[in-house]
């Protein structure tokens, strides 16, 4: 115990001021993202009314992966500098995976970087059972599975020349050499499906906005539905926003220490924002939190919050 406290701090010391702000912050992010989102999986498993429960499975799904992009965060807390010379990014670990093994940095960078959004119910003619949520769960899980692959093996380690040029040495790092055929692959489908998907989530949301209208629920339902749609529909555009600025670093429009180290710090809120979104929106988990105001008693006897209305 004694020599990992030694090689811990040791570790630790080795790190910039810099490298120490950054990774206070990213662990901040992430053990709050971690925190939350077990929270709410305990909240959807044990306090999800009835007319709740066939929406909850995306909930419990989303909870899941948020739970598990921010562990992995966590483990690896990276932070980006680009190789703009060889077209290349190298991701340097400053997390605890730096202590155990490079192999375990390269599949933690992967799960973060692919993580999943289910932002909405799709079957708008009638509710889906269980079984058929659950089989979209897996797919999902199997699509996500292939990137982080591909993600895993195309890394290989950092030069010594390149080590020393950015004041690396003593770094766990990995390089990603963006103009490899595997890299190209994994990023021209995300560049191609990140329209496609933006524009069926707005589709999407204005088909269930329509149903919300022509459902016998009160305005104060119609607000709380919209609203929790409409905070859902940021997350991906947060994601855009990192990526933008991952991009005018990448073309050196706007490059620096700085910019490289917003980004990862950008795409780790989203772990965290997701929960809180569906903890503060939705009345039978916002309940549950500390802070909540205390239920008004002519509100707890009107119609329960239903989902089945957007769907039925």
């Amino acid at each position: 115990m004694y020599e990992l406290s030694v090689m811990v701090m040791s570790k630790y010391e080795m790190h910039t001021d810099r490298d120490k702000i950054h990774l206070g912050v990213i662990a901040t992010i992430d053990t709050l993202a971690i925190i939350t989102n077990i929270t709410l999986m305990g909240a959807i498993i044990f306090k999800t009314p009835k007319p709740l429960r066939t929406y909850s499975v995306f909930l419990l799904n989303n909870a899941i992966i948020d739970f598990f992009s921010a562990t992995s965060s966590l483990l690896g807390v990276v932070r980006l500098v680009d190789n703009h010379a060889e077209g290349s990014m190298i991701f340097v670990f400053l997390g605890p995976c730096s202590m155990i093994s490079e192999y375990l940095c390269r599949l933690s960078q992967g799960a973060v970087c692919y993580r999943l959004y289910i932002l909405s119910d799709l079957f708008l003619e009638k509710n889906p059972s269980r079984l058929q949520i659950w089989i979209l769960c897996f797919i999902t899980y199997a699509l996500i599975s292939v990137p982080i692959i591909v993600y895993y093996f195309v890394q290989e380690p950092v030069t010594a020349a390149v080590t020393e040029q950015f004041g690396l040495q003593g770094y766990m790092t990995a390089n990603f050499y963006l103009l490899g055929t595997p890299a190209l692959m994994v990023n021209v489908n995300a560049v191609v499906l990140s329209p496609i998907v933006m524009t069926l989530i707005f589709i999407v949301r204005s088909k269930l906005l329509n149903k919300i209208a022509q459902a016998k629920t009160d305005a104060q339902q119609h607000r709380l539905i919209a609203r929790a749609l409409t905070y859902q529909m940021l997350l991906p555009c947060g994601v855009a926003c990192a990526a933008s600025l991952w991009m005018l670093d990448l073309a050196q429009i706007w490059t620096g220490e700085l910019m490289q180290r917003l980004i990862m710090s950008c795409f780790n809120f989203f772990s965290l924002a997701s929960p809180l979104i569906n903890f503060t929106m939705l009345p039978p988990y916002r309940a549950l939190l500390p802070f909540a105001p205390k239920a008004n008693p002519s509100v707890a006897s009107q119609q329960p919050f239903d989902f089945t209305t957007m769907a039925g």
